[in-house]
């Protein structure tokens, strides 16, 4: 039962119109899940492409990295980012 304390989380970058996944980081565990995502998407090139993050890659340096690859991004808030709500 060891392997169910602490599985394997695993961020992933995929091509949604061939319904593949183009590439894969291991993390080790949900707290190390941003600098993941940030490590696979300077790997890629965002250029031309859609970014999609849950609430948790919400961050301003997220959406820098995103810009400064010439990507677009779609990121969900919660409802405790209100100037983001509020379209600020």
């Amino acid at each position: 039962m060891d392997s169910y304390e602490s599985p394997l989380h695993i961020v992933s970058a995929q091509v949604a119109e061939l319904g593949i996944t183009y590439a894969r980081q291991a993390v080790a565990g949900k707290s190390n899940e941003i600098p993941a995502v940030r490590e696979l998407l300077g790997q890629l090139e965002p250029g031309g492409c859609l970014v999609v993050a849950d609430a948790l890659n919400c961050q301003k340096a997220m959406v820098q990295a995103i810009l400064s690859g010439k990507g677009d991004y779609l990121l969900c808030a919660k409802d405790n980012q209100e100037n983001l709500k509020a379209g600020n």
